[in-house]
């Protein structure tokens, strides 16, 4: 971590206020923050994780390579009662069950009371997609 204040482009005084955000090995955002620029040196990423100085906002950001990124979006779609489009692989969570593996790229949904589901598409690091789908 001490390679991030090394490489400031320039002398940053101790006492201005610097964000900055911690990731797991994944790049997913644990902590986010603002301290003195001289107490960067202090944060500790999680076992395998990084930090990258910045703005970042959870679920909207992740780090990659010590850089932080906007999430990219899940391109799942829903047709009628068939999502298509599922990167893979991914999980699907219906109704807060699940989640569920999918790695072919669609999924049918069939649900065995009427009712309104949300149904979540996860595939790390995109954005999570979320289909409200309305079983008559």
């Amino acid at each position: 971590m001490t390679d991030i204040i090394e490489n400031a482009a320039e002398e940053v005084p101790p006492h201005t206020r610097t964000a900055f955000a911690m990731a797991d090995a994944t790049g997913k955002l644990t902590v986010t923050g603002v301290v003195p620029y001289s107490m960067i040196a202090d944060q500790t990423p999680p076992e395998g994780g990084s930090l990258a100085l910045g703005h970042a906002e959870h679920g909207k950001h992740y780090i990659l390579n010590g850089t932080i990124m906007e999430r990219p979006p899940n391109p799942t779609t829903r047709v009628g009662m068939k999502l298509l489009n599922i990167p893979n692989p991914s999980s699907v969570t219906i109704a807060g069950e699940g989640p569920h593996q999918v790695t072919d790229g669609e999924a049918d949904l069939e649900f065995t009371q009427p009712g309104t589901y949300e149904v979540v598409v996860s595939s790390w690091p995109m954005q999570d997609a979320v289909f409200e789908v309305t079983q008559p």
